[in-house]
């Protein structure tokens, strides 16, 4: 423990002067042992578990301090050879510390961790859920925003609120309510710095919330995402998810509603063929590259698709308008189904106005589009990018081979992530569909 609390204390010394050996010195921090002052019970009381006692320091304005040292030559030459010490993992420090500040001391200096530093440390260790995931993703990529929305709407979220009885501080319950006719609910009313008025914070775990129940001490509440936002658009005010977290975003009212609004309009709805109704397929004369290279975006984060296809498709009545038809080939329909609510506003962000677009499931040995698509179309995606045999194509011109479109996979969306820069770590924001950003 001697040479890797003195590796500890030379990177505190470089993280000092170097703000690029910062993250190093963090990561070797979390996974370190370090001396405290205290003991740790031989039994516990009354037959329970033994208990650590850490000893805590007051100082000149009343807060109270909790040195941590990385050697324990560090430790006596601070606090003395009869001071009694406890080894013990910073991570379960940093749980214990409450509202102290934890100091590391080494002979070249000392390093404060105030609570909120601790916080945001102990967070950035939690693990994410899908909701807080889609968020991040959102927030680096705009593409990422349709995914976002349908993993918010069909997750279950956490808000503090019930019928105004509290808890004590610190603690906190879910709220079972039977609701009956002119039965009302109370959320949580927070301020927010860029906005007047007050915000409803919700979150997309548990923990997340039971951290935050440090200052609120109150009843949560569990709902549906969508669900959620259906009541809380009655209140007409702005929603925030995950305050105080790195990843968190500011929901205006005209936002809630659009979310509403478009989950209803993006609903699949299953559309069969009339027996004996005569289709062509062909190339799209217009190639729609902002939609291929979307969608090239979005489907990694959906494995169960294992293929994508786009074609025309026209009746053969000369007054039918052509159709844009993306096919999916899945190795689990039923995840790739319940991805056409994300896709459909994805592709509805970059198709031309007046543009019919369709989603088709890609099945093996089946009539129409699907035979199509698996014996005279290229796949415009395919997961992990792996290079695979093409499936047998029909003769074709040189004239038609010179006019088939350049398929470009990504490019824009690789352009956008290459050029999108870094986001400062408090505050991000998801960029609107304008470009504009919408700060939290």
């Amino acid at each position: 423990m001697t040479d890797g609390g003195r590796r500890l204390e030379e990177a505190l010394k470089k993280a000092q002067t170097d703000p690029e050996a910062r993250m190093d010195f963090y990561r070797l921090l979390l996974d370190s042992k370090v001396y405290v002052a205290g003991e740790k019970e031989r039994k516990g009381a009354n037959g329970g578990e033994p208990h650590t006692h850490i000893k805590q320091w007051t100082q000149r304005d009343g807060s109270l301090a909790m040195p941590f040292f990385a050697t324990v030559g560090s430790f006596k030459e601070t606090l003395g050879e009869s001071e009694s010490y406890v080894l013990i993992p910073v991570i379960d420090l940093f749980r214990m510390a409450g509202e102290a500040t934890l100091v590391m001391t080494t002979p070249d200096g000392a390093k404060d961790f105030k609570p909120p530093e601790v916080a945001s440390i102990l967070a950035s260790l939690v693990p994410k859920d899908p909701v807080s995931a889609a968020l991040q993703k959102a927030i680096q990529n705009p593409g990422g925003r349709p995914a976002f929305y349908n993993a918010l709407i069909n997750a279950k979220v956490y808000v503090f609120g019930g019928n105004g009885e509290t808890l004590e501080e610190g603690r906190t319950e879910e709220k079972h309510l039977t609701l009956a006719n002119g039965d009302k609910l109370s959320f949580a009313a927070w301020t927010h710095p860029s906005i007047e008025g007050p915000v409803t914070p919700f979150f997309s775990s548990l923990e997340l919330l039971n951290r935050a129940a440090r200052q609120e001490g109150t009843h949560y509440m569990a709902f549906l995402g969508m669900d959620f936002l259906k009541m809380a658009a009655g209140l007409g005010r702005p929603l925030i998810l995950n305050p105080g977290y790195e990843f968190n975003h500011l929901f205006s009212v005209e936002e809630v509603e659009h979310i509403i609004k478009a989950s209803k309009m993006n609903q699949a709805v299953e559309r069969a063929l009339k027996p004996g109704l005569k289709v062509l397929f062909s190339q799209p004369e217009n190639y729609p590259y902002a939609i291929v290279d979307a969608l090239c975006d979005f489907l990694p984060d959906h494995p169960a698709v294992a293929a994508a296809y786009i074609t025309v498709m026209r009746e053969a009545a000369a007054e039918a308008p052509p159709i844009l038809v993306i096919g999916f080939e899945a190795d689990d329909e039923g995840e790739v189904v319940k991805m056409f609510s994300a896709a459909g506003e994805l592709v509805k962000n970059h198709e031309k106005e007046g543009q019919t677009v369709d989603f088709a499931l890609v099945r093996p040995g089946e009539e129409g589009v699907s035979r199509h698509f698996l014996e005279n179309a290229e796949p415009f995606y395919r997961r992990k990018l792996v290079k695979t045999p093409q499936a047998p194509q029909k003769a074709s011109s040189a004239k038609n081979e010179q006019e088939r479109p350049e398929i470009r996979p990504g490019f824009l969306g690789r352009l956008k992530k290459i050029f999108s820069g870094r986001r400062p770590p408090s505050g991000p924001s998801l960029p609107d569909s304008d470009g504009q950003k919408t700060k939290p």
